[in-house]
């Protein structure tokens, strides 16, 4: 089974912590989203537990885990996500796919700056 967004919202986030980068069905947040976290300082103890990479989340913090992501790519007006074997099992499908209503600057910047802080691991492609 795959996840699918029709995404009319997109936000992008970064403070001293994190980037957040999330899509929401609306604008409420209340229903259907996808948020991709990565975090910009990671402790010991979280490079420990493996909290250290990129977070991914669908909908419900139950259907979310970290290191979950192996690819982010553009795909004409989509954004498709590629699933490691964790993230498949923790989202509970196989693949996962957002389709913005309109692509902004906001989006852009996003996966640009997340390709950046990942030094390539999660092969974003824009």
């Amino acid at each position: 089974m795959n996840y699918e967004l029709e995404a009319s919202f997109a936000s992008l986030e970064e403070n001293g912590e994190s980037l957040v980068l999330a899509f929401a069905a609306d604008e409420s947040g209340a229903g259907k989203y996808v948020m991709l976290q990565f975090p910009l300082r990671a402790e010991e103890q979280d490079r420990r537990l493996g909290m250290d990479g990129l977070y991914v989340e669908c909908d419900d913090q139950s259907r979310g885990c970290y290191l979950g992501v192996e690819s982010i790519r553009r795909a004409g007006d989509r954004i498709e996500i590629g699933l490691t074997e964790k993230g498949k099992q923790s989202l509970k499908v196989q693949h996962v796919c957002i389709i913005p209503m309109s692509w902004g600057p906001t989006i852009t910047q996003g996966l640009a700056r997340l390709d950046a802080l990942s030094n390539g691991e999660y092969n974003v492609q824009l």
